[in-house]
C-alpha cells in the first residue's frame, strides 16, 4: 500500500511538473525589450489590444504592450520608397530626402520603426551582446509588418544581407540571417541565406560618410550562380538589420538584378535617420 502511494504521488509530482502552467510559474515570462515579468494582467490587456497583429503578439507573452507600442508606429506617412517614417516635404516630389537626390536598384523598402529610441536600443543590445533571441523576435516584428504594409504578395523569395566569410569567422553571429529566417516564417515566403556573398572585405559602414559609403561597398556583392533558376524573372526582398544611406541595399539589390531578378524590396528592422 505505501509502495503504490508513493507512485501515486510521484506521478502527481511528474504530472504537475509537465505542465504549462507549472513552467510558467518557475520562468515566468518577460518581456524581450525591458526584461519585466509578464503576469496575469498583462494577458488580459493583450487580448483586448485594438490592432489585431499587436494583440497575437502580445498573447505570445514575449513583449510587453509598452515596449510593442513603441516599436510599432500607426500607419503614417513614409517615405514610398525607402521606408523611412517622415514627414515627407513637398520640395522632395513625395520623398524623402535621401530618395530624392539617390537613385535605388530597390523599388520600394520597409521598416519596423526607425533607427531611434527604443528599436535603437535593441539593434545595439542585439549587435552587442549577439543576442540570437532578440533577432528571431525582430525578425517576427518584421515579417507582421511586411504583412501590414502589404509587401508579401509581390514577393517569391528572401535573401538576407550577406557578410564577408572573414567577419563571419570573426563575430559568429549573423543578426540579418536570423532576422530574414523569423520573417520568412511568418509570411510564409522561402528564403535562401546565399543567395549573395560578400566577394570583398569592406570596412564598418557606420563610421563612414555618405560619399565613403558608397565607394566602400562598390562592388562587394555578387550573386551565387548556384541559385540562379530561384530568381529569373522573380521578385526577391532582400532582408537587413539597419538601412541608414542604402548604399549596401543598393549594391546587393544591383547584383540580383543583374542575375536576372525582376524586381528587389527591401525589408529592415530599423531605417537609420538620416533619411530625415
Amino acid at each position: 500500500m505505501a509502495q503504490w502511494k508513493s507512485t501515486a504521488l510521484l506521478q502527481k509530482v511528474r504530472s504537475m511538473i509537465a505542465s504549462p502552467d507549472f513552467f510558467t510559474f518557475v520562468f515566468p515570462p518577460q518581456c524581450i525589450s525591458c526584461e519585466n515579468q509578464l503576469f496575469e494582467k498583462d494577458l488580459l490587456a493583450a487580448a483586448q489590444h485594438e490592432d489585431a497583429i499587436s494583440r497575437r503578439l502580445l498573447v505570445a507573452q514575449d513583449w510587453c504592450g509598452q515596449c510593442l507600442d513603441q516599436l510599432r508606429v500607426p500607419l503614417e506617412e513614409r517615405c514610398p520608397t525607402c521606408g523611412a517614417i517622415v514627414s515627407v516635404h513637398p520640395s522632395y516630389q513625395g520623398h524623402c530626402r535621401l530618395c530624392y537626390t539617390m537613385k535605388h536598384h530597390f523599388s520600394q523598402a520597409v521598416c519596423i520603426n526607425n533607427y531611434a529610441g527604443l528599436m535603437q536600443e535593441l539593434v545595439v543590445r542585439m549587435k552587442g551582446r549577439k543576442d540570437e533571441c532578440l533577432a528571431m523576435q525582430l525578425g517576427t516584428l518584421l515579417g507582421h509588418e511586411m504583412q501590414r504594409l502589404e509587401l508579401i504578395d509581390r514577393i517569391d523569395v528572401m535573401t538576407p544581407v550577406p557578410t564577408h566569410w572573414l567577419k563571419r569567422f570573426r563575430k559568429g553571429f549573423q543578426a540579418p540571417e536570423l532576422i530574414c529566417e523569423s520573417a520568412s516564417k511568418i509570411v510564409g515566403i522561402p528564403h535562401v541565406a546565399s543567395l549573395l556573398k560578400s566577394v570583398r572585405l569592406t570596412e564598418k559602414q557606420g563610421l563612414l560618410s555618405d560619399l565613403q559609403r558608397l565607394n566602400n561597398v562598390k562592388g562587394a556583392f555578387a550573386f551565387n550562380a548556384f541559385f540562379a533558376e530561384k530568381i529569373q524573372g522573380k521578385t526577391v526582398a532582400l532582408v537587413d538589420d539597419v538601412m541608414t544611406s542604402g548604399a549596401t541595399a543598393n549594391q546587393c539589390a544591383k547584383a540580383l538584378k543583374q542575375a536576372g531578378a525582376a524586381n528587389v524590396v527591401v525589408a529592415v528592422v530599423a531605417r537609420g535617420a538620416k533619411a530625415q
